[in-house]
């Protein structure tokens, strides 16, 4: 009988490391080895944890992809830190892959510091060698050829910032350590304790430093001009031993868990945080090298470096995120100090630059990404920057990434501004960016003097600042033609796709999202997104979208709402949605996507919206709740001959459709949103149908689902009022 082969585990987080594990997988299968277990998706469930520990217990080797917050301790009945805790005392074979500079929590670095593993690097996110080179060189504009030696001499691709590829160093550490063979481990960490006799155990005289696991065959293997070569170098380990830290496993979980420890204070939004006031002058570092950030009219301003801040409890590296500042400074300097026409000639600098930037907002996301929101010039610049590269597809993945970034950040502060007027809220809500959070082109030390001026109350109640207001703008004007530029000139990458219909899609859904906000000009600002996206064919591009990647959920429940946005809006949309094969993709997207209940509520609430339309041309009356501008009324029954062709397509459908809908509603039995969407779509579909029950043999079809489901839906929910009066007027209408 054969051997099985060998068996590992890949324990990781799931929402920072779930795409690289499941990258990993691919490549260890394709390299033979079948047996390749992940950590649950799910873990409160007995039955899982049980499963997941099986796994562990028969592995051969355990892959730790070290993110951030890998080993939290959460009320879960498994936990990451119980599964953690479990590996460790199965004693298994343990590879450390790091992927982060540091863990977050400190019961982490204890117990990964108290085993003996391998270790490995993997920076899939955010490239740390790119980041480092983005910090220490100048501008760009100083010097041509000092960009093109940094462009040709960096090795790290920026598609590994959206499609995670585990380093080839990693694939070989493992498949060497499940070849059985002899290798170097590190040592337990010996911590200084209190032994019984009262004693003390000696401290190591050097710190705890991780070394890529291979032997010298292995190297020998990979060769030294591969990019294992670079990893061989020691590094500092993420739970490293740190000899003034004298922590035993109850005090540091005890630090672990206390409330009062101490925030380390942001680099932008320190200004605008009570908690955040009273730091001192010795925490802010006021050194260390050239840390100037351009004005946004070609001069540079020196401002003060509040990222390198001393103390902290060992949850955040402060070094690293200090690093991460200045190389988002250096990098957005690059570009604002340079000419926008300059980076036709030169898009290796653009990428360079957009790569560092994105790395810097996933490395201190909430930092880079506000400086970004209320910057207009750094948004011009790069939307620009963009329409000159529209065929290279990683500089577009880029400025994708970060204006979806902006865009859901803008779109979050809206919503928690108009959530604190609707309730009158003293307060400003967590979060939310008050009139004086600075911007990167802006000096910091301005924005200190001024919040010593600003209040709470003003800050709760007025807008967010002159610069959120003109990038808000900027947003909805420019951001449609670019991001349906985009789709149009890379149909196939799944990735543009997703970012694209994601702001589409929040664009849309901000536009009214402050209707009721007397200040807020809502209808023209939806009026400028939804014009923008008919001139430009926006519904077009979408439904390209969905139909070319009918698999990707994201695109699906994005699409869908953004032509349900379109055709509520703009009645002369209904026929061109059609016509290019509207009605297919939103019934794939029901048929492929059934098991989740947010894509089949946004394609039933699409095609109800679609079919409102017909019914209210069938009847000869308008159901639009505004006049579209482009025809200057509503569309009337008969008028053309694409009313009488529409009709006539949706009925072609009417079977399919009525299939998926009753489909999705029987599987989720207990969803009352998913049951009021299906049936409403029947709703309007019956009426429909009963005009051309003459000549269409889906009719019989039609009405056997809409009556099977009107019963299910009376029998389930029986004391849900609005449920039952759908039902039973769609039961009515079937007579």
């Amino acid at each position: 009988m054969p051997s099985p082969g060998p068996r590992i585990f890949i324990s990781f987080q799931s929402i920072e490391g779930a795409r690289e594990a499941v990258a990993l997988r691919q490549r260890l299968q394709a390299h033979g080895i079948d047996h390749v277990a992940l950590s649950p998706a799910t873990r409160n469930d007995a039955r899982v944890a049980d499963l997941t520990q099986d796994h562990i217990r028969n592995a051969d080797l355990i892959v730790v992809l070290g993110t951030k917050l890998y080993g939290k301790r959460t009320a879960e009945l498994f936990s990451m830190h119980d599964e953690l805790s479990f590996i460790i005392k199965e004693q298994k074979r343990v590879l450390l892959i790091h992927m982060c500079h540091n863990f977050k929590y400190i019961s982490t670095q204890n117990l990964l510091t108290r085993s003996q593993h391998h270790s490995g690097i993997w920076f899939p996110q955010y490239q740390y060698a790119t980041l480092r080179a983005c910090a220490s060189m100048t501008a760009l504009s100083s010097s041509t050829t000092s960009v093109s030696a940094f462009s040709s001499s960096s090795s790290v691709s920026t598609l590994t910032l959206w499609k995670p590829e585990p380093p080839e160093a990693v694939i070989c550490s493992i498949l060497h350590l499940v070849s059985g063979a002899s290798s170097r481990v590190h040592d337990v960490a010996v911590h200084v304790s209190r032994t019984r006799s009262g004693e003390q155990s000696p401290a190591p005289s050097t710190p705890h430093r991780h070394s890529q696991a291979a032997t010298h065959g292995h190297e020998c293997e990979v060769g030294s001009a591969t990019a294992s070569s670079q990893l061989t170098r020691y590094s500092e380990s993420m739970g490293y031993w740190n000899p003034g830290a004298t922590l035993t496993p109850t005090t540091a979980r005890a630090t672990a868990r206390a409330s009062t420890r101490r925030r380390l204070p942001k680099y932008s939004d320190s200004s605008s945080r009570s908690s955040c006031d009273d730091i001192s002058s010795k925490e802010r570092g006021t050194g260390g090298g050239d840390t100037g950030v351009c004005d946004g009219r070609g001069g540079v301003k020196n401002t003060v470096d509040e990222a390198g801040v001393n103390g902290g409890d060992g949850d955040d590296s402060t070094g690293s995120q200090g690093e991460g500042l200045r190389a988002a400074q250096q990098c957005l300097r690059s570009i604002l100090c340079d000419p926008p026409a300059v980076y036709a000639k030169r898009a290796e600098a653009l990428t360079t630059a957009l790569t560092g930037i994105v790395a810097c907002m996933i490395e201190s996301p909430s930092t880079i990404v506000n400086a970004l929101a209320a910057d207009v010039h750094a948004t011009n610049t790069i939307i620009d920057a963009a329409h000159m590269h529209a065929g290279d597809y990683e500089a577009q993945r880029l400025v994708c990434c970060i204006i979806e970034r902006v865009v859901r950040r803008h779109t979050s502060q809206s919503r928690q501004r108009a959530h604190t007027r609707t309730t009158k809220a003293p307060t400003v809500a967590v979060g939310d960016v008050s009139n004086n959070n600075s911007s990167i082109t802006n000096s910091v030390s301005d924005n200190n003097d001024n919040s010593n001026n600003t209040n709470s109350e003003d800050a709760a109640g007025s807008d967010p600042g002159n610069g959120w207001v003109e990038v808000r703008q900027v947003l909805l004007r420019k951001v449609p033609a670019l991001m349906l530029m985009v789709m149009w000139h890379h149909q196939g990458d799944e990735c543009i796709q997703t970012c694209g219909c994601g702001v589409l899609n929040m664009l849309v859904r901000d536009a009214d999202g402050d209707r009721d906000d007397d200040n807020d000009d809502s209808s023209c600002d939806g009026s400028i997104v939804l014009n923008h996206m008919v001139a430009k064919g926006g519904y077009a591009a979408i439904i390209t979208a969905m139909h070319t990647h009918s698999s990707v959920p994201a695109i699906q429940r994005a699409g869908c709402k953004v032509l349900a946005k379109l055709m509520r809006r703009c009645a002369s949309t209904v026929s061109s949605v059609v016509d290019l094969g509207g009605v297919e993709v939103m019934t794939e997207a029901l048929q492929q996507h059934k098991d989740n209940a947010s894509i089949a509520r946004a394609a039933c609430h699409c095609i109800s919206t679609l079919l409102k339309r017909i019914l209210g041309c069938i009847r000869g009356k308008s159901t639009s709740t505004t006049s579209d501008s482009s025809s200057g009324g509503a569309v009337g029954a008969g008028k053309t001959a694409a009313a009488a062709r529409t009709t006539a397509i949706v009925c072609d459908w009417s079977g399919d459709v009525a299939s998926a809908a009753i489909a999705t509603a029987l599987h989720h039995q207990r969803s009352r949103s998913v049951h009021v969407a299906s049936l409403s779509v029947f709703t309007t579909l019956v009426p429909i149908m009963q005009q051309q029950q003459q000549q269409r043999q889906d009719w019989q079809c039609v009405r056997t689902t809409a009556a099977k489901l009107a019963t299910e839906a009376i029998h389930r929910f029986r004391d849900d009022a609005p449920i039952l009066n759908l039902a039973r007027t769609l039961l009515a209408s079937l007579k």
